[in-house]
């Protein structure tokens, strides 16, 4: 791969050790009078034969691409090959326009966004504008009506259709620069701008400013959206792309399998609460039987082997307006506690426009018995045997555990979510 790529970049017109690092630098435009050594930062300037450093204008380390495009790589548009030689990175201070619920105005905003420089084999030049949202070609253009940001807010560059709303105005300036260029930039250079949107795409009026009051350099650009995937296509014959596509097709795999395991997990929850697993041992209390210090010993019942049990308490004929509060302690043979369980019961009426009621009768415990035998519960109840009514008890084996399947369903939708951020 790496051999490939060296044969399909452009030729150089000159190479150089950085004056700043030492490193190797290599000059692909004849126009270059300047370039930003894209390892420490420094500017030199090529006219000198020394090099000479104009400015050191940023370390490249904390301005970093907002994606794997690089200084360098090799890119096939439109039938040409071109690469790319320069990237200026710029932060904006803007009103952007808004509209919501029948009001609308500008609000004030900050933006940054890189502008690569591409140059093909006729030494012809390409932009390419990306930010954190996306990719936009950029092309310079020569509008029917030109025209500046004036105090009706609004634009248009052809003629014959109705003037645009402006998006957004205000000024950019350059906070870090790599690569090549036949003009000196440097930091803090600012721009003006206004831009209008029709059919998707953006028109831009850009402007210098001289002393601060004359206008200096006028130019107008149309910027196209265009897809990641078709980025991808363009420089697809890079190695960092290849390795980039490789990453993203394990992760879009991750995410795939993902996706199978939270749609497994939904179902098998769902599944669960339906799922009470087979009754064991069954057992009738009277209330009546709870009463004493000693309360009410149920069993002996036999676990066949060790696992995970259900045991669950059924209150009936708790009469209205009355409550009951029952604690049994699961004892093994040897009558040591291995487990609790309690229910706080209780059955209410009224008439407060019109009638209602409210009850609780059940009470549940999932347990793990570790090793299979005879095993006992103690009930007691201050309450309850003062009372109307009897306790139900049910031993259940199997079933399924409703909550382990939501762990696992919080899991797999955090690895989709991980996974998916790693492609898109």
């Amino acid at each position: 791969m790496s051999e490939i790529l060296t044969q399909t970049k452009l030729a150089t017109v000159n190479q150089l050790n950085c004056t700043g690092c030492g490193n190797a630098l290599s000059i692909i435009n004849p126009r270059a009078k300047y370039i930003c050594c894209q390892y420490c930062g420094s500017v030199l300037d090529l006219n000198s034969e020394e090099h000479q450093i104009l400015e050191t204008i940023g370390k490249p380390e904390k301005h970093k691409p907002f994606s794997f495009l690089e200084l360098g790589m090799i890119g096939k548009i439109n039938g040409k090959t071109y690469q790319l030689i320069a990237r200026t990175r710029w932060r904006t201070k803007h009103k952007e326009f808004w509209y919501e619920e029948g009001q609308s105005g500008y609000s004030n905003e900050h933006w940054i966004y890189d502008e690569w420089l591409m140059i093909d084999e006729n030494r012809t030049y390409f932009y390419l504008i990306e930010d954190k949202d996306g990719y936009f070609v950029s092309e310079e253009i020569i509008p029917e009506t030109p025209m500046l940001l004036d105090n009706s807010l609004k634009m248009q560059f052809f003629r014959g259709e109705a003037q645009k709303r402006v998006q957004e105005y205000g000024s950019a300036e350059v906070v870090f620069f790599e690569g090549e260029s036949n003009y000196t930039i440097k930091k803090g250079d600012e721009i003006r701008y206004s831009t209008y949107i029709d059919r998707g795409i953006n028109y831009t009026s850009e402007w210098r400013m001289e002393n601060g009051e004359e206008i200096k350099e006028i130019e107008f650009f149309q910027e196209i959206p265009v897809s990641r995937r078709k980025i991808i296509e363009w420089f697809g014959t890079n190695e960092q792309v290849t390795e980039l596509q490789e990453d993203e097709a394990f992760w879009k795999f991750v995410y795939r399998g993902s996706l199978v395991g939270v749609l497994l997990m939904l179902v098998m929850g769902i599944a669960s609460m339906s799922s009470k697993g087979k009754i064991i041992y069954s057992e009738d209390v009277p209330f009546a039987a709870l009463q004493g210090d000693e309360g009410k010993l149920v069993g002996p019942f036999e676990i066949p082997k060790k696992g995970q049990y259900r045991m669950e308490m059924k209150v009936f004929d708790l009469q209205p307006n009355s409550e009951a509060y029952i604690m049994g302690y699961i004892l093994d043979k040897d009558q040591a506690a291995i487990n609790n369980i309690e229910g706080s019961f209780g059955y209410y009426t009224g008439y407060d426009d019109g009638y209602w009621s409210e009850k609780e009768f059940e009470s549940k415990l999932r347990f793990r018995a570790n090793e299979p035998g005879e095993y006992y519960v103690q009930f007691h109840s201050a309450d309850a045997a003062s009372q109307q009514g009897s306790l139900k008890v049910f031993l259940r084996q199997g079933g399924m555990m409703g909550r382990y399947f939501l762990i696992a369903l919080i899991i797999f939708g955090i690895v989709a979510a991980v996974s998916k951020g790693k492609f898109e």
